[in-house]
């Protein structure tokens, strides 16, 4: 399991642009409230890159 996270975040990594969305969807996550409207949106943006990048991990 440690390896399969391990590798989708690298794979996340690899590609600056998903990278940057991830860091900043990460940073909403944490600093807005779970009301806030744009909190959905970053959690969505957050599971769409994580689930997106460990399809490339296990599908290659």
């Amino acid at each position: 399991m440690f390896q399969l996270k391990w590798a989708t975040v690298i794979e996340i990594e690899r590609f600056p642009d998903a990278a940057r969305r991830l860091h900043a969807a990460e940073r909403a996550a944490q600093t807005l409230d779970k009301e806030h409207p744009m909190w959905q949106a970053a959690m969505d943006e957050i599971r769409g890159i994580m689930q997106a990048a460990r399809a490339q991990v296990v599908d290659g």
